[in-house]
């Protein structure tokens, strides 16, 4: 091998580690949120608190309600 080569074979392995080893530390970035901890298991008495988060199940909700209604 010559220096150049050396040199970008180095270079790309040292990239694809730190690249690895960056993916794996930001794991739990790309996580799914978790539910956070409530201190009382109690539903708010302002749904728009729940509603923030769970955007799909209010969607849901509201396509079975105004179902039922009609």
């Amino acid at each position: 091998m010559r220096k150049g080569q050396v040199k970008v074979s180095l270079f790309l392995t040292t990239f694809f580690l730190i690249f690895t080893f960056g993916l794996i530390l930001n794991l739990p970035l790309f996580a799914k949120k978790k539910h956070p901890k409530l201190e009382v298991e109690i539903i708010p008495e302002d749904p728009i608190v729940c509603a923030k988060c769970h955007e799909n199940q209010v969607q849901v909700w509201e396509k079975v309600s105004w179902n039922q209604s009609g």
